[in-house]
């Protein structure tokens, strides 16, 4: 399970990669064509309604004249409200030589089609790179626990599985435990890591297990889970 987890792991952080990668590529090509872009004045002739179950956004049509012929193309970026009027002035930009491939002179139809990916693409990285370092923290830390930490024995409470991943229809498990700390009076509880199948069958005699807590600070522990078997790969 671990194998799977680094697996999906590295393909996220190469799919954001990639997108940053492919943005930038688009970003380029439309710095490249406002370099040489030609520029003329079109007319909003329409507004074409796209609908969905969800939403409804209009793209404006834009008839234009350039280098002796007109031509019509459909904004890129959709609204609703509609960002534009039917007869509104608007500027178009074309590459010399390809009068039929103009774009509006606007920010929707020249950047938003790259910043989408690149958007998702650094997200993807950042939650891959996010999760990358806590799980080192965390195994560093219980480490160091393992190591330097003041074992104790908490009482089993539950073993309840983790709805909060999923992972091919799977749900984990995790042990929760609590101890009554006599130096200060105060009940502590405990959560064991993930385990990736039900534990109940292996759990300590005497509904007890250890649990290593730093004894400055018992919030940082470490539920021992070492006698569990390993989840086969």
């Amino acid at each position: 399970m671990k194998f799977v987890r680094g697996l999906l792991g590295v393909l996220g952080f190469l799919i954001g990669v990639g997108l940053i990668a492919w943005s930038g590529s688009i970003i380029q090509d439309s710095r490249n064509f406002l370099a040489t872009a030609s520029t003329t004045t079109g007319v909003v002739t329409d507004l074409r309604l796209s609908s969905s179950s969800r939403s409804t956004t209009y793209y404006p049509v834009v008839r234009y004249t350039a280098e002796g012929a007109a031509h019509t193309i459909i904004g890129r970026g959709g609204s609703n409200p509609p960002a534009y009027s039917i007869g509104e002035k608007v500027k178009v930009i074309y590459p010399p030589g390809e009068p039929q491939a103009g774009r509006l002179n606007n920010f929707m139809d020249l950047w938003m089609l790259p910043l989408i990916p690149g958007g998702l693409g650094l997200v993807l990285v950042l939650v891959t790179l996010g999760t990358l370092i806590a799980t080192r923290r965390r195994r560093s830390l219980n480490n160091h626990l393992l190591h330097t930490g003041q074992r104790i024995e908490a009482k089993v409470t539950e073993v309840a599985p983790d709805t909060s991943m999923q992972l091919n229809g799977i749900y984990p498990f995790r042990i929760e435990a609590q101890w009554l700390d006599p130096s200060v009076n105060q009940m502590r509880m405990f959560k064991s890591d993930r385990i990736w199948f039900n534990p109940t069958d292996y759990m300590p005699a005497g509904g007890h297990i250890g649990v290593f807590i730093d004894p400055s600070n018992p919030k940082k522990y470490h539920v021992d889970i070492s006698f569990m078997p390993k989840m086969a790969t």
